[in-house]
Order: structure tokens, then C-alpha cells, then sequence
């Protein structure tokens, strides 16, 4: 326990180191809500997970939490080696995925029903948190969805998925969207 309470507190001094100098305000942080930002500021979004390292052995729980420098609609994915691509956010317990500027999220929430756990047989995975100003699917679910537990997996080729993607994002403009991606190891 003592080491979830350090590895928030490091957690809670890099978000807040982020938006301090990130984002070239000086004004204090009051109850982890970041002052309201000018529009001019860059959309920024930022995803940590509960090790400093990110690495995992498989079957070990893994918490992510995010912030954003602006109101923002979040997608989680989950890129693993075999080239599946999973949604972490929004899922079956956490359908809602707007997020209030300033606030960090974890994900899963401790009121969630399920837990992630480090699966596979090793690699690296690539976590992406895609953040819009707008709430918009960045991907058609109609077709190409299967569920595990709470997790959706998209059936598609990985190259189809980010150009699908990607149309629906330029499709928003420049600013109008962030992207933050973090590598996850998994060790045997």
C-alpha cells in the first residue's frame, strides 16, 4: 500500500509539473483542477501508468491514469504485439469518456468491475490516448468488434485501423485533437 500512495504522489508531481512549466502557467493547483487555460495553449494529454517503468510480468494489475490540459473526449487503445488492438476507454464499466480539464482519471477506476492484467507472451505494447475536443467515434464498431469481458477488440488490420482513424481525426483539424502514446513491457 505504501508503495501505491508513493507511486501516486510521484504520479500526481509529474501531471502537475507537466501543466506548470508545460503550459506556462505559474497560477497554484487547488484540488488536482488545473486553472482554466487561455485557448491559444496547445492541447496537451498526458497517460502514465502505476510503475515508473512500465514494465509488468504477465498476470500483475495494471492501472493507467490520464490528464488533459483542456475538456476532452479520451480514447485508450491498446496496441499489442500480435497486432490486436483492444479499447481500454471507454469500456463496459466506464462507457463515459469525457474528461474535465486538469482532472486525472484512472483507469481502470477502483469501482470498476474488472482489472487488466499483463497478459501475452512478452513485448512491448503501445498505449495510445487520443483526446478530442469533440465527441466523435474515431472508429466504426458496427462491424468489427469483439468483447472480452470489458474490453472491446477491434477485428481489423492494424494499418486499416490507424488510416480509419486518422481520416476521422483530420477530419476534426488541426487543435481540435491530442495523442499521447506510452510503451508498456511485458516480461515473462
Amino acid at each position: 500500500m505504501e508503495r501505491v500512495a508513493s507511486i501516486q504522489k510521484v504520479m500526481a508531481g509529474i501531471f502537475l509539473m507537466f501543466f506548470i512549466f508545460g503550459c506556462g502557467t505559474s497560477k497554484p493547483v487547488v484540488k488536482q483542477e488545473i486553472p482554466t487555460l487561455k485557448p491559444d495553449v496547445p492541447f496537451k494529454v498526458v497517460v502514465l501508468s502505476n510503475r515508473l517503468d512500465n514494465t509488468y510480468r504477465v498476470g500483475e494489475d495494471i492501472h493507467f491514469y490520464f490528464t488533459s490540459n483542456k475538456d476532452c473526449y479520451m480514447t485508450l487503445i491498446n496496441m499489442r504485439p500480435d497486432g490486436k488492438v483492444r479499447i481500454i476507454l471507454p469500456n463496459q464499466s466506464q462507457k463515459g469518456n469525457h474528461a474535465k480539464a486538469g482532472f486525472i482519471y484512472r483507469i481502470p477506476s477502483q469501482r470498476a468491475n474488472f482489472k487488466f492484467k499483463a497478459q501475452g507472451s512478452g513485448g512491448v505494447e503501445i498505449v495510445r490516448a487520443i483526446a478530442t475536443l469533440e465527441d466523435i467515434p474515431l472508429f466504426d464498431t458496427s462491424c468489427c468488434i469483439n468483447t472480452y469481458g470489458s474490453i472491446q477488440e477491434i477485428v481489423m488490420d492494424r494499418d486499416m485501423f490507424e488510416r480509419e482513424m486518422y481520416r476521422r481525426l483530420n477530419y476534426l483539424g488541426a487543435g481540435q485533437w491530442a495523442e499521447y502514446r506510452m510503451a508498456l513491457r511485458i516480461a515473462n
